[in-house]
């Protein structure tokens, strides 16, 4: 199994065995896997001319052959500015995602494999020992090196010059902690590069995953229609968080991007202090009225999981919008459809004010065995609640912040 660096700057030979040049590069197409190689770029004294790999008799280790007389004029003049993926100058040191050990790795080498006719790419080598082989120690440190199958890697973060046809499929299908774990390693614009290419869904979750710095970072780096789209999909709160580490006028072109629904919730939240129950409140809490019937506050439950909001208890309010009670979701399966909520709900209720500190809500929730926590403002009304979740994120260590959170039901 040749690798490129083995054949790379190697001499290429014509039909009548007489040198012509040297192999520069070896083209592929990206949208086919394992791709074969299909052309190979040849240097001619200062030509570089893009040879098919149908006149290509063997490429090894020991030199390339071709299968006719070489001819430059022959062949075109290869562009070094194209939209052609150089195996050499596109991919090798470039960092990758390797999405079976969900992991960046560095391309040290690439491995290829014959087939038939074919010359085709098998793997990445990530390796020392693909280093060392690149500046020729590879015999003397020879040790088989365990390869990343080229199907577990993408390549669209290495490449941000060449136009992909490779789509992010394997990467979307990571669970969204995991994409954080990438691309927290990542610089901010390689980080861009990958949430632009996830569904904005599943770019809002891996984002929350990250810390808050640096979820600013990457969403600055990011197109601002697409950070925009990205910030609508992630919880208010969190929304209101990033976009308050973030740039004044940066937050707010993007403000101004967002639906006005969202934007307005997300700025009615960053007028609280961030270290206060208000400022880590999710607004986005199902109540109903103490004369509402079971069934309809079942119906409010489930068209806020239609909505894609998780609900983790209900609440019940009084005329003025008062917080008056709370219901378990097992209280509220189990009731008849037709009975009040009030008569099922908890009235004993332990809330945060809005300007309460975060210790105080963090307290509240640990002493009490709370999942969450309801947030009153100083008149008594409901305006949103705090999860357990978003208290492990502001105490639990830093290395436990890419671990999944919390998942409320």
């Amino acid at each position: 199994m040749p690798f490129v660096s083995q054949i790379r700057n190697r001499p290429v030979r014509d039909a009548d065995g007489s040198r012509v040049g040297t192999l520069r590069d070896l083209i592929v197409r990206t949208d086919l896997p394992y791709p074969p190689i299909e052309s190979v770029i040849v240097r001619a004294g200062d030509r570089l001319c893009v040879v098919p790999w149908s006149d290509v008799a063997s490429v090894t280790p020991g030199g390339t052959a071709l299968r006719r007389r070489f001819q430059p004029t022959r062949y075109h003049v290869a562009d070094e500015d194209g939209d052609a993926v150089w195996l050499g100058r596109d991919v090798l040191d470039r960092q990758i995602v390797d999405t079976e050990g969900v992991k960046l790795v560095r391309v040290n080498d690439i491995a290829l494999t014959p087939l038939n006719d074919e010359l085709r790419v098998a793997g990445v080598d990530g390796s020392t020992a693909g280093l060392l082989r690149r500046i020729g120690l590879g015999g003397r440190f020879a040790r088989r090196v365990p390869l990343i199958d080229w199907e577990q890697v993408d390549i669209g973060p290495a490449l941000r010059d060449v136009q992909l046809r490779v789509p992010y499929q394997r990467v979307r299908r990571m669970h969204p902690a995991d994409i954080a774990s990438v691309v927290e390693r990542m610089s901010p614009g390689e980080a861009a590069d990958v949430f632009e290419a996830l569904d904005d869904e599943t770019a809002a979750r891996a984002m929350a995953e990250l810390p808050d710095e640096r979820q600013a970072a990457v969403l600055s780096a990011m197109e601002p229609e697409e950070a925009a789209d990205v910030l609508e999909e992630m919880e208010p709160d969190e929304a209101a968080d990033v976009l308050g580490d973030m740039n004044e006028d940066r937050a707010g072109e993007l403000m101004r991007l967002m639906e006005p629904t969202a934007a307005d919730e997300v700025r009615n939240l960053m007028a609280y202090p961030e270290n206060t129950a208000g400022g880590l409140m999710d607004t986005g809490v199902v109540a109903v009225p103490l004369q509402a019937t079971v069934g309809e506050a079942i119906q409010a439950v489930r068209a806020a999981s239609r909505e894609g909001d998780p609900v983790s208890q209900l609440y019940v309010v009084d005329g003025n919008e008062c917080l008056a009670g709370t219901i378990s979701l097992a209280s509220l399966i189990a009731a008849p459809d037709d009975v009040e909520a009030g008569m099922v709900a908890q009235r004993e209720v332990h809330s945060v004010r809005t300007n309460d500190p975060d210790e105080e809500v963090a307290r509240m929730l640990v002493h009490y065995g709370l999942l969450s926590v309801p947030v009153v403002d100083e008149d008594g009304h409901l305006v949103g609640e705090v999860a357990i979740s978003d208290v492990i994120d502001l105490f639990a260590p830093r290395a436990w912040r890419t671990r999944p959170r919390l998942t409320r039901v």
